[in-house]
């Protein structure tokens, strides 16, 4: 993850239940300190509470695929984060959540 340019993390309602996802959630966010504001990017994939996310991540932004109205625009958004130019063949073969 040190070594990633860029990281992305899959936010769901289990994220507290789980020891590994609550440690590597905290590796991303010692990145985003030490990098700053635009290494990490997060998608909300269910009703996850906020106000049990951590401090640093409660007040930045995420891709909602959960919202029904924003789920058509989650690889558009996605792919703008990693800075992949708007062209067709760099969708080809990009995995969809539904």
């Amino acid at each position: 993850m040190y070594k990633s340019r860029k990281i992305i993390a899959v936010l769901s309602s289990n994220i507290s239940k789980s020891n590994y996802c609550r440690y590597e959630l905290d590796m991303a966010i010692n990145c985003l300190i030490e990098r700053g504001g635009d290494s990490l990017v997060m998608v909300r994939i269910d009703n996850v509470d906020a106000s049990k996310l951590p401090r640093e991540l409660r007040e930045k932004h995420f891709i909602d695929y959960f919202d029904p109205l924003e789920r058509p625009l989650w690889k558009d958004k996605l792919l703008s984060f990693l800075n992949v130019p708007d062209d067709s063949s760099n969708r080809v073969g990009f995995c969809t959540l539904c």
